[in-house]
């Protein structure tokens, strides 16, 4: 004959105290896990962040609200130092966020999309501009071409991720006079004489 064990009532109150602490204790566990995870994300993303900027070697273009009157004031400096001289703008100056501000615009209409920039060649001369290079996206990686007028040429294998363009200034301002993106030959070729532009900019 079998013998029925009856716990005492403390002991079962113990036994079900254990197990409501082990799972809170797994769950508290389980939060601060999240939180790590949920801080690591905002420091990526800070460091991301960070990168976006001016210049060469990888490094992003990215865009800028800036005081106009300061704009004007930095990029009339800028351009008073380099007169007469073929030169590429120092990061973070106003005459490259100026320029880059520019190219933006017709760029991120045309791809449907915000687009940082990679510059591999940037001159600037007598009220000229050239650049070239890479357009990105803001997370540093290829833009989504679907649904551009690029796609077909994409998916063709017949397109590179580049742009070329070239600027220049009136009226106190920059403005686009030609770009191309995705060119798998020298599509800048003839620029110069096309539209006057100094050779001194060109590759």
């Amino acid at each position: 004959m079998k013998k029925t064990v009856i716990l005492p009532l403390f002991v079962l109150t113990l036994v079900v105290s254990g197990c409501f602490f082990t799972n809170s204790t797994k769950e508290k566990e389980l939060e601060l896990k999240e939180r790590e995870i949920a801080i690591k994300e905002k420091e990526l993303e800070r460091s991301k962040d960070k990168e976006k900027e001016d210049g060469e070697n990888g490094e992003y273009e990215e865009a800028e609200t800036t005081d106009e009157p300061k704009i004007e004031v930095e990029e009339k400096e800028e351009i008073a130092s380099n007169r007469g001289k073929v030169y590429t703008p120092k990061r973070g100056s106003a005459e490259r966020k100026a320029i880059f501000n520019a190219l933006r615009v017709p760029v991120e209409k045309q791809l449907k999309q915000s687009i940082v920039f990679a510059p591999s060649n940037f001159k600037v001369y007598n009220g000229w501009a050239f650049v070239g290079g890479e357009p990105l996206t803001r997370s540093g990686k290829k833009p989504d071409y679907k649904g551009t007028i690029y796609q077909q040429d994409v998916e063709a294998d017949m397109f590179d991720n580049n742009f070329f363009a070239l600027l220049r200034k009136t009226g106190g301002r920059w403005k686009v006079v030609k770009y191309y993106i995705g060119c798998t030959d020298v599509c800048y070729l003839g620029w110069d004489k096309e539209y006057n532009a100094p050779k001194e900019i060109f590759p």
